[in-house]
């Protein structure tokens, strides 16, 4: 009986743990001005809560959200040969466009591939939008407007909502296999 409910504490612990980890891609920014001329370096970080992450890879890709399969890797895209270059590390990936034109003007993500607890696994950033513009262009309302940010940016407030719910799950998980446990030693002890 002794062991029985070490199984059931190890079991408790294993589900609270397990049930809380997760991993994500922040990609910056999500959207930024510029004008022709400009470089631009865009930044791609793998984050865990408690994973072990090791051996990724980064791909950026030309988003194209309303025809998929007109996505394009910046690599092999011929309008970026010469001006697009990439850097990585275990966990980060940048690239810098130099030279920007009104052409560059897209939806550029970050893939990467990576192990993680030794599990060949994919993650997608959600993208940054560049707005590229002619530099003789007078941008009289620029697209950065401060409270418009702040609501926009909401949605980033996102991961600690998920946290949370994660964290309400986990407990309410905790306490029915508490209360089956209970029940099920107060059951044995009567036999």
């Amino acid at each position: 009986m002794n062991n029985q409910k070490r199984y059931s504490i190890s079991f408790l612990v294993f589900v609270l743990v397990s049930g809380s980890a997760r991993v994500w891609v922040d990609q910056s920014p999500t959207e930024e001005d510029y004008k022709e001329g400009d470089t631009a370096t865009l930044l791609c970080q793998i984050h865990s809560d408690q994973e072990q992450i090791e051996n990724c890879e980064f791909l950026w890709y030309i988003w194209n959200e309303i025809i998929p399969s007109r996505t394009i890797s910046v690599e092999n895209a011929h309008r970026y040969q010469d001006r697009a270059t990439m850097e990585f590390n275990q966990t980060t990936a940048s690239l810098t466009v130099k030279d920007l034109s009104v052409n560059d003007t897209d939806q550029l993500r970050c893939i990467a591939e990576c192990f993680v607890d030794k599990e060949l696994t994919r993650y997608l950033g959600k993208g940054t939008t560049l707005l590229i513009h002619d530099k003789n262009e007078k941008n009289e309302h620029p697209s950065k407007v401060p409270v418009l940010n702040a609501e926009l940016d909401a949605g980033n407030s996102l991961n600690p909502w998920i946290g949370f719910l994660l964290l309400s799950l986990n407990i309410t998980i905790f306490i029915i296999i508490t209360v089956v446990c209970v029940s099920i030693i107060k059951k044995m002890r009567k036999k």
